[in-house]
């Protein structure tokens, strides 16, 4: 056996055993802990660089959802600018000039929703809440036209749309500066343009609603 070495101490007139541990354990004993330390640095080490690695490619993913979202929201603002200048055109001229519209276009990356997803989640709530207040005004302006009529179902149109196109501006500024893009989607006499019809909607709603004020209170005085 190499694991103890005997030596014997006289007492009295007997000899007493005494073992003592080879110098060997201690050496295993320390091979073990550098082994298991070792283990535990390398492992540490690899999952630093694999996080980094991971969080250098989510950073590059989102840029890069971000700078196509930013594109399709600045494409589908100016479809829809066109057609609320159209269609006021059109109305204005008696039909002489423009067009009626009163729908807007889905955005590019309705069918591709992994790339809002990817968004901040912050922003990516606000492009989903988008999403569902252009849905809203395509069923507003389609009840509104067989209720009430083409006329209110266009200026619901003009009004609701002029609204989304600001709120998709607000949204396209914040992924620009994500991007380091300017910050150009609406020039000032555009977006005062866009609060205008806004307002004009808005006016047309309070007289329609007082209209229907006054002829409830006829009706009741029958």
């Amino acid at each position: 056996m190499h694991s103890t070495e005997i030596e014997k101490l006289p007492v009295g007139r007997c000899w007493v055993p005494i073992k003592r541990r080879a110098p060997r354990i201690f050496a295993i004993q320390n091979s073990i802990i550098g082994n298991l330390l070792g283990t535990t640095l390398g492992g540490a080490i690899s999952f630093c660089t694999s996080y980094f690695y991971w969080s250098r490619q989510s950073r590059q993913h989102q840029r890069s959802a971000a700078m196509q979202v930013a594109t399709n929201l600045r494409h589908w603002i100016n479809i829809v600018c066109e057609r609320i200048l159209e269609t006021a055109n059109h109305i204005s001229s008696d039909g002489a000039g423009g067009h009626l519209y009163s729908d807007v276009p889905d955005f590019r990356f309705e069918n591709n929703l992994d790339l809002v997803s990817s968004l901040n989640s912050k922003v990516a709530k606000n492009v989903f809440d988008l999403l569902q207040k252009k849905a809203t005004l395509t069923s507003t302006v389609r009840s509104t036209s067989e209720y009430e009529g083409g006329d209110e179902a266009i200026d619901a149109f003009r009004g609701t749309a002029a609204r989304l196109c600001i709120e998709a501006a607000a949204i396209y500024n914040v992924l620009a500066e994500i991007v380091k893009w300017p910050k150009d989607v609406l020039s000032a006499e555009t977006h005062s343009w866009l609060e205008q019809e806004i307002a004009r909607f808005q006016e047309l709603q309070r007289d329609q609603a007082a209209s229907t004020a006054e002829m409830l209170r006829s009706l009741e005085q029958k």
